[in-house]
């Protein structure tokens, strides 16, 4: 999930190649800054846990704690993409660890072989996505990337920006890659 507050944007995204308009609900947690502040669904509060349904376009209303004038009351726009998905290569590993690395729950694991240097490593990304959707940048660890060397002593956080003309939308993906070394 992906929350833009000056916007007022919800995005809610998947990379299960599962297509968006296939996502017919979502159960939702969330947290709101204020002791008082009250989130409204199609009217009603909106409890902790609440499956909503997406097979429309849905508002959320946040009412502050002093929801009596107009800037009390914000309302959120809540739009279900598919997520572009994020592959890499190590192109100077043989063979390359990171060639079938699938993304699971934004998280990609790759194994390397003892001795390998995990500190600088050679790295290319791809992203696919659905036809209207486009990554504009890549961000490693909030530094734009477009390929080199990446330090993966600790997970390393790949920052997608998307741009989803469907949806008219802009929003960000984090990746996190863990490289472990195996003997």
């Amino acid at each position: 999930v992906w929350v833009d507050n000056t916007a007022r944007t919800i995005v809610i995204y998947d990379t299960l190649d599962t297509p968006s308009a296939q996502f017919d609900s979502i159960q939702v947690g969330y947290a709101l800054d204020g002791e008082f502040a009250i989130l409204k669904y199609e009217g009603n509060v909106l409890e902790q846990d609440t499956r909503l349904d997406l097979t429309t376009a849905q508002e959320f209303k946040v009412y502050s704690q002093d929801s009596a004038s107009a800037e009390g009351i914000q309302t959120y726009s809540v739009h279900a993409v598919a997520a572009p998905k994020l592959a890499l290569s190590f192109p100077a590993l043989i063979p390359d660890p990171a060639a079938e690395a699938e993304p699971t729950n934004f998280s990609i694991n790759i194994n390397v072989l003892g001795g390998t240097d995990v500190s600088s490593i050679n790295t290319l990304a791809s992203t696919s996505s659905s036809v209207g959707v486009t990554v504009t940048e890549i961000k490693v660890d909030g530094v734009t990337f477009v390929g080199g060397a990446v330090d993966y002593s600790e997970p390393v956080a790949f920052q997608l920006t998307v741009n989803d003309a469907n949806e008219g939308v802009t929003y960000t993906v984090t990746y996190t890659v863990t490289v472990t070394v195996v003997p």
